[in-house]
């Protein structure tokens, strides 16, 4: 995960999450040889509202997680006028998966914190 969820209200009221998610590609370059490397970043949206709580409570930056859910085009106009077109990961209520691949890190404790709670 890129980032932290981000908790979102809709118009209704009904809670809403949004994350990025990053994925890597490694293969090696035909003509050259050498091993490429790419990054690529994706939009999620969560609607599905025991998902959201889950996000919401479990989820962190730099997590290891798994989603399936329905693919949105978007369509955007920069300053320029230069449309883009990406795609959103939609986590709605019939259709969408989200799975934690890796415990909640845990936040170790450091020598002197030890020493403090002693005195």
């Amino acid at each position: 995960m890129g980032r932290d969820p981000d908790v979102r209200y809709t118009k209704k009221g009904d809670k809403l999450v949004k994350m990025s998610l990053a994925t890597h590609t490694s293969c090696k370059d035909g003509e050259s040889g050498e091993r490429k490397e790419e990054t690529d970043w994706h939009r999620i949206v969560i609607l599905n509202q025991a998902l959201v709580t889950f996000a919401e409570r479990v989820l962190q930056k730099g997590q290891l997680i798994y989603v399936e859910g329905q693919l949105k085009p978007q369509k955007w106009e920069d300053a320029e006028k230069n449309v883009h077109k990406t795609y959103e990961i939609i986590l709605g209520n019939q259709r969408g998966e989200l799975l934690l691949l890796e415990p909640k890190k845990k936040v170790e404790k450091k020598p002197q914190d030890e020493e403090a709670l002693e005195e």
